[in-house]
């Protein structure tokens, strides 16, 4: 999402084509859903999808993404991005799942072994800087969709990801309306 929306990129597009790479993948007729092939279909779909000067939409709003670094597993933030395939691969290192995604243990990002940021981190780790604008796009604050975090790598039927689709406009016109896309640059 983060990493989408500093990029400008147009959710609904996004959905359908993630929807159309599940399709072509056969994701709802195969036994293991996306276990072992969400990785790929993932990093396919980012690199489609995100435009040419995404690396520079990136670093002008100075985007971070978390990653776990392993073995420490501490945490990092990325930042400045080389090009777009560093980009994506800080992204498909903060969403790996070992041996889910891809039937790897880690994904390799500037050389080093990760695994998804999110595990074990604390809300410090996601913040560098206390005093500073920080736009926070975390599914845990929207009520609606908090409760579902237990069944994230699920695969919900298309209906049910147009949903979440909905789900995430309505609530980001609530975040719109507090005014927390104000620090985004345009």
């Amino acid at each position: 999402s983060a990493t989408s929306t500093a990029c400008d990129v147009d959710f609904e597009e996004a959905t359908r084509l993630a929807l159309s790479l599940a399709e072509d993948a056969g994701v709802w007729d195969r036994k293991g859903g996306l276990q072992g092939i969400w990785g790929p279909l993932i990093e396919y779909w980012l690199d489609e999808l995100l435009p040419e000067n995404a690396t520079a939409m990136a670093n002008q709003n100075e985007l971070g993404i978390l990653v776990t670094p392993v073995p420490s597993f501490g945490k990092t933030r990325a930042s400045n991005f080389i090009d777009k395939k560093d980009l994506i691969d800080a992204n498909m290192a903060s969403v790996h799942l070992p041996w889910f995604l891809d039937g790897r243990l880690t994904h390799t990002f500037r050389n080093k072994q990760h695994i998804d940021g999110s595990f074990l981190a604390k809300p410090s780790d996601y913040f560098p800087d206390e005093n500073g604008d920080t736009l926070v796009l975390d599914f845990a604050q929207d009520p609606a969709v908090a409760e579902l975090w237990t069944d994230f790598v699920k695969a919900l039927s298309k209906d049910g990801i147009w949903n979440l689709l909905e789900q995430g406009h309505s609530y980001a016109k609530k975040m719109e309306s507090n005014g927390e896309f104000d620090i985004l640059v345009s």
